[in-house]
């Protein structure tokens, strides 16, 4: 178990707030405090303790509060049965079956000495969908994956059509870093490096005409033709059609908008608190 006090002391260090820098998300959840006026919880819980008990942690000095939730938790297991949307939409990620684990058996989920959320074939939905993806929209994704050979870090849509971000592998095909859409697939390489186990910022920005694609800085592809991209709405995190994630999430920030202008600065931010890169 990792000590609180070193979580603590690593996450406030020279504290910045994401939505106060770049404001107007349409949809952000986090274990980090992301706007300054947000007053409410970071997550709900439920234990698999005597009685499933569940309540809400919120954040001391602007990070998740991992002392009340490993007390209330003990040596159970808790799940998270909603992710809260700081955005001030709120546009909560819930779920009440295959749901994500931030504690497992008494041990805090954690990457790079901060809590995470594990997803194991588990995902949360969007209480309303978001996009669509053929307007403007800009997608800022903090994940690990846990193995080339499984689903990763996915933000995507059920049913036909279908929409994804992230990354994905199944028996048919090796799709890295892409999105796909009505059964087609844009997507940066079939390349297995480009799908990784490493804890990576995500990247994707949508325009009326390109659609680009990032890990970290790293631009994977100058444009890949916005065209024929349908109006299909993203609705869960951490799954796609019948693809569930294997992987660990600590951030995601949805702009309805080109943050094009914005996108190193976002980076920058998110990589001052996590020390990816």
């Amino acid at each position: 178990m990792i000590p609180v006090g070193i979580l603590t002391a690593a996450a406030t260090s020279s504290f910045s707030f994401l939505l106060d820098q770049y404001p107007g998300a349409a949809a952000a959840y986090s274990l980090r405090k992301l706007r300054s006026a947000y007053t409410g919880a970071a997550i709900r819980i439920t234990s698999t303790g005597i009685g499933s008990p569940s309540t809400d942690i919120g954040f001391v000095n602007n990070v998740l509060d991992v002392t009340t939730l490993q007390t209330f938790v003990g040596a159970n297991t808790a799940v998270v049965t909603t992710w809260y949307d700081q955005s001030g939409n709120g546009n909560n990620a819930t779920n009440i079956s295959n749901i994500p684990k931030i504690i497992i058996s008494g041990v805090l989920q954690t990457q790079n000495s901060l809590p995470c959320i594990k997803f194991t074939n588990e995902w949360l939905d969007f209480i309303t969908p978001i996009g669509a993806v053929n307007t403007n929209i800009s997608i800022f994704m903090t994940a690990k994956g846990d193995s080339i050979a499984t689903p990763g870090p996915i933000l995507g849509a059920q049913g036909a059509p279908t929409v994804f971000f992230g990354y994905f592998a199944n028996t048919f095909s090796d799709i890295a870093l892409g999105g796909g859409l009505n059964g087609t697939y844009n997507f940066v390489t079939t390349t297995p490096v480009y799908r990784n186990t490493n804890f990576l910022i995500y990247n994707a920005i949508v325009n009326s005409t390109n659609y680009y694609l990032y890990q970290n800085n790293n631009t994977f592809t100058n444009s890949i033709s916005a065209a024929g991209l349908s109006p299909t709405s993203f609705n869960s995190i951490g799954r796609y059609f019948n693809y569930q994630s294997y992987a660990k999430f600590s951030e995601i920030v949805i702009y309805k908008s080109d943050q094009t202008a914005n996108r190193t600065g976002i980076i920058n931010n998110t990589n001052s608190f996590y020390t990816i890169f």
